[in-house]
C-alpha cells in the first residue's frame, strides 16, 4: 500500500505538473520546430545573445512538456533516458521517478497537458564552470499549464487520479545551457511550485 500511496502521490504531481502539445516524434517533429522557429525569426545580427537565448530556452520548455506527456502514454516502452533530450537536474529526476513509479503500478497517461502561457521571468547568461558553484546560464519562466484534459488510468482503464487535482497551476522553470553558446544546449532543470491554479 505504501508503495501505491507513493506511486499515486507521484503520479498526482505528475498530472500536476507536466504539459505538452500535439504529441509526435519528439525527438524530430520538436527539434525541427524549435529550429525552424529560430531560422524564420530575424537574423542574430537583429537580436540580443539575451533575445535569443530566451528563445531557445522557451522552446526547450515545451519540448519539455511535451516529452513529460509522451513519455508515459506507453511506459512499458519508454527508457528513462528519453527524457535526457529536455531535461537535466532534478527535473530529470522527477520524470524518471514518476517513469518507474508508473511502470510498477501498470498505469499509463491519456490525454495532454496545455500550456496557457509561458512568461519570461529573467536571463542570466553567466558562464563560469570554474566557479564554485559552477555557474551556467539560465532563462526562467512562469508557466501556466491545463491538466483538465489528462487522465492517469490502471489496466483497466479506471481513473486513479485525485478528485482534488486542480485543473490549472503555476510553475517556475528554470531553464539552463552547459553548452553554452550552443543553441541545441538548453535543458529544463527545475521546475517549481508556485500556485495550484492560474
Amino acid at each position: 500500500m505504501a508503495v501505491a500511496a507513493i506511486a499515486l502521490a507521484a503520479l498526482a504531481a505528475l498530472a500536476a505538473c507536466t504539459g505538452a502539445s500535439t504529441p509526435s516524434t519528439p525527438s524530430t517533429s520538436v527539434a525541427a520546430s524549435v529550429s525552424n522557429s529560430t531560422s524564420s525569426s530575424p537574423t542574430p545580427a537583429t537580436k540580443s545573445p539575451a533575445q535569443i537565448a530566451e528563445a531557445d530556452a522557451r522552446g526547450m520548455v515545451s519540448r519539455y512538456y511535451r516529452d513529460s506527456d509522451l513519455g508515459l502514454y506507453e511506459p512499458a516502452k519508454t527508457n528513462p533516458s528519453f527524457f535526457e533530450g529536455s531535461s537535466v537536474g532534478t527535473a530529470l529526476v522527477e520524470n524518471v521517478n514518476v517513469l518507474s513509479a508508473v511502470k510498477a503500478q501498470k498505469l499509463r497517461q491519456t490525454g495532454e497537458t496545455k500550456l496557457k502561457s509561458v512568461t519570461h521571468v529573467a536571463t542570466d547568461l553567466t558562464n563560469d564552470l570554474k566557479a564554485t558553484p559552477p555557474a551556467v546560464p539560465v532563462v526562467t519562466f512562469l508557466v501556466c499549464y491545463d491538466v483538465s484534459a489528462v487522465d492517469i488510468v490502471d489496466s483497466r482503464g479506471k481513473s486513479v487520479v485525485p478528485a482534488s487535482r486542480k485543473p490549472t497551476g503555476l510553475r517556475l522553470v528554470g531553464v539552463v545551457n552547459r553548452d553554452y553558446p550552443s543553441h541545441s544546449g538548453w535543458r529544463v532543470e527545475y521546475v517549481q511550485a508556485k500556485a495550484d491554479s492560474c
